[in-house]
Parts: structure tokens; sequence; C-alpha cells
């Protein structure tokens, strides 16, 4: 009479299988994990830029800085208020406003940062330590 059920190789190769397909799966995983959040913070980054050049229209000519850590508006050297934005706020970072309109933003989320500096160029998002991000617009 024959045995219902798989034998020990059997069951050994599909385990063998399964463990190769994970070997596979989890660093392609992982990696559109973190492209993810990447862009995610890009475009947090690219919002939050846009709600504060609408609202440095209140404040034309003048200088325009926001702290993202508290949110404060402040012109001039004066504090003006909350900024009003929904979105997810970066971790940290700085959004500036010149004289004559050219917004600047550094962001980060403790991994990666957000950047634009000049007028001219896209938001750019690397890796960076959130120090040497905020040492690109902040810490001036």
């Amino acid at each position: 009479m024959k045995e219902k059920g798989f034998t020990l190789i059997e069951l050994l190769a599909v385990i063998i299988i399964l463990a190769i397909i994970l070997g596979i799966m989890i660093p392609n995983v992982t990696k559109t994990l973190e492209r993810a959040n990447k862009d995610t913070l890009e475009e947090n980054a690219e919002a939050l830029l846009s709600v504060v050049k609408q609202s440095y229209l209140d404040y034309a000519g003048s200088e325009f800085y926001i702290n993202v850590t508290d949110s404060i508006m402040v012109v001039d050297g004066v504090a003006k208020g909350e900024l009003h934005y929904k979105g997810k706020m970066p971790d940290s970072g700085c959004v500036k406003v010149s004289q004559n309109g050219v917004a600047s933003i550094a962001v980060s989320d403790g991994k990666y940062c957000a950047y634009k500096i000049t007028e001219t160029e896209n938001i750019k998002t690397e890796e960076l330590s959130t120090d040497t991000c905020l040492a690109k617009l902040c810490n001036s």
C-alpha cells in the first residue's frame, strides 16, 4: 500500500525554490521602497515650494523665510504666523524667497535631501545627512 504525502526531498526542494525566489525579490522590493521614499520627499518639496510661492505674493519685495520644523513664516526678520500647508511637512529644512522673488528650498527626511538653490534648476534629491542638507541653504 502506497502512503499519501510528500517525501522529505520534495519538501526540501520546494523550500529551496521559495528561498531562491525570495532572495531575488527582496532586493528589488527594497530598492522600489527606497525610490518611493525619495520620490515622496521630492514631491512634498515641490508642493511646499508652490505653497510658499503663493504665500509670498502677500509679501512681495520682502525677504521671506520658513523653517519647516515649526512652519512659522518670517518676513524681513518678523514672524508673521504659520504657513498653511496641508501636505506632509518634511522632518527638517527651510524655504527662502529673496526680495526679487527667487525661491530656494532644502528639506530632509533624515535620509534624503531635496533641494533647489537657484531659480533655473529643478529640485534635486540625493542621499545626504540632515546637517549636510541644511548647510546648503538653511544655515546661512
